[in-house]
């Protein structure tokens, strides 16, 4: 049997725009003469959620519109389609599969297909062979003895479940002694990434064909000829890199956006999301900001030119001198400095805000979004102003550790230096007070990221943390920071879900007024 898989990259509620590119698809994959095309999950609606049909208007009346039109397409191949509808509440939808040939369609019933799981699995046959359709392999058991299984899936994007899925899929194909074809759409929904990567597997569960992860692409397979491979190992922060990438591209590209700003400080923050921001929409559409002040070293203003070459963005230099001392004056703000010879808590703020300010300005005033450029380890202590480092409209890497920030830069340069080598090598520091160091007042980002992740993202205990090796007073002090920053991290912009575990914008609860934990 030869199968074609649309890989499609839908957006949320768009049934009409989303039909036309599933259309082209179609008909583009139908002169390859498969004998089955597929449409994963939700290729129409754009996101797996029957909530978001009250923001279509007369969503059912469309979604059915949307399988006739496929259906008068009049393919050589069959189709098979997910959808939402209903019986008989409108407030009651489910997911169904549409069975299309030859111009006509059958949903979960009649004599073309045969229902299982209520309307979602569908038992039909293509070529002589029994096709099984389902939405959850893992609670399918091909009592049906399928030839043939399609899974239409909806999986985000998180460290490692690309290999994970493989080998669960790879092994589900041996146990049900079937073709198992997985079909997985891509593209960005607010802070998730669906990643694609539609695998075919033979019963023994060998690798047949494997689209691309994070790209908008047919695979079209002959399940009776093709050779069975064992892709190369997967590199994590490969995935990490092309899923923000996406993430940042489908921000851009779904809302019509073109244009860019953000601040260039000459450390690794900036450096990497100017980075990833410059390959999702073009260096060239990316304005990076230098707003130097009396403590910022000639270092960072050097690297910070260099980084924007590199990129191939257009640069302005906006010194944060008479912006900074016209606030303090009028606010009436002393510029001592406090004992030890640093400035004030207020006046570092106040030199962060005036950035902002100034971000904020230049994006209202030449139509550009706002990047913000913080990490999770310093989100998750409060390590960051608000209103100031934090402004934005989206926070690319705001779900990677500090760590993991470094070893995407790494990445980045993999095969040229893109960003300088001295942002990498160079201690991280803020530069709001002389000589200032980001572990004059944070652990080593080692021993942070260490705390974040397992506190964070794994849930796990003070003992448990403490056992691991990390000095109690050491966890205590960090794990206080992180609850009483709760504040902060309620007024960030949207971030792009990369963590295993909890992100700050999905799947951690904390509430902001309560007893500490410790």
């Amino acid at each position: 049997m030869k199968i074609s898989i649309i890989q499609s990259n839908p957006k949320t509620a768009d049934i009409e725009g989303n039909l036309e590119n599933i259309k082209k698809a179609v008909l583009e994959a139908d002169k390859d003469n498969p004998d089955l095309i597929i449409l994963p999950r939700p290729s129409l609606l754009g996101t797996d959620g029957a909530y978001l049909l009250e923001y279509v208007k007369n969503p059912y009346e469309k979604i059915e519109n949307a399988i006739r039109q496929l259906a008068d397409l009049h393919t050589k191949a069959d189709i098979v389609a997910a959808f939402y509808r209903y019986d008989d509440a409108p407030d009651c939808p489910y997911e169904a599969t549409a069975f299309i040939r030859q111009g006509k369609f059958k949903i979960g019933q009649g004599d073309l297909v045969t229902p299982l799981d209520g309307h979602a699995d569908i038992v039909c046959e293509v070529c002589g062979k029994k096709v099984l359709v389902t939405f959850n392999m893992r609670f399918c058991d091909n009592s049906e003895k399928a030839d043939v299984v399609v899974m239409l899936d909806y999986c985000s994007y998180f460290k490692g479940v690309i290999e994970e899925n493989i080998k669960e899929i790879s092994d589900r194909a041996k146990e049900m002694n079937a073709i198992v074809v997985y079909a997985n759409p891509c593209g960005a929904n607010d802070s998730y990434i669906l990643y694609g990567g539609s695998t075919v597997f033979s019963p023994k569960g060998q690798i047949l064909a494997e689209a691309p992860a994070f790209e908008d692409v047919i695979l079209t397979v002959d399940t009776e000829k093709a050779v069975p491979y064992n892709p190369e190992p997967r590199e994590d922060i490969a995935d990490i890199a092309n899923a923000l990438v996406m993430g940042i591209r489908d921000f851009f590209e779904k809302q019509g956006f073109t244009k860019a700003v953000l601040g260039l400080s000459g450390g690794i923050d900036s450096a990497v999301a100017a980075a990833l921001t410059s390959k999702a929409i073009g260096g060239e559409n990316v304005l990076g900001v230098l707003m130097p002040s009396e403590y910022t070293s000639q270092d960072s203003i050097d690297q910070a030119l260099e980084l924007a070459k590199n990129l191939g963005m257009p640069h302005r230099i906006v010194p944060i001198k008479n912006i900074f001392n016209t606030l303090r004056q009028e606010i009436g703000l002393s510029d001592e400095k406090t004992e030890n010879g640093k400035v004030s808590l207020a006046l570092q703020n106040l030199q962060s805000r005036s950035r902002g300010i100034t971000i904020m300005a230049l994006s209202n005033s030449e139509g550009r979004i706002a990047i913000a450029t913080g990490n999770k380890s310093e989100i998750a202590v409060g390590y960051c102003t608000l209103y100031g480092d934090t402004v934005g409209s989206i926070a690319p890497i705001a779900d990677l550790l500090k760590t993991e920030v470094y070893e995407l830069a790494e990445y980045i340069n993999r095969r040229k230096e893109i960003i300088p080598k001295g942002t990498i090598t160079r201690p991280p520091s803020a530069e709001l007070s002389p000589n200032q160091k980001d572990e004059d007042d944070l652990p080593p980002y080692s021993q942070l990221d260490r705390i974040v992740r397992m506190f964070v993202e794994e849930g796990k205990s003070l003992e448990e943390i403490r056992e691991a090796g990390i000095p109690e007073d050491i966890a205590i002090r960090t794990i206080r920071r992180i609850e009483n920053n709760e504040f902060k991290r309620r007024q960030l912009p949207m971030g792009i879900k990369i963590a295993r575990g909890a992100s700050f914008f999905y799947g951690w609860d904390c509430p902001l007024v309560k007893k500490n934990l410790y």
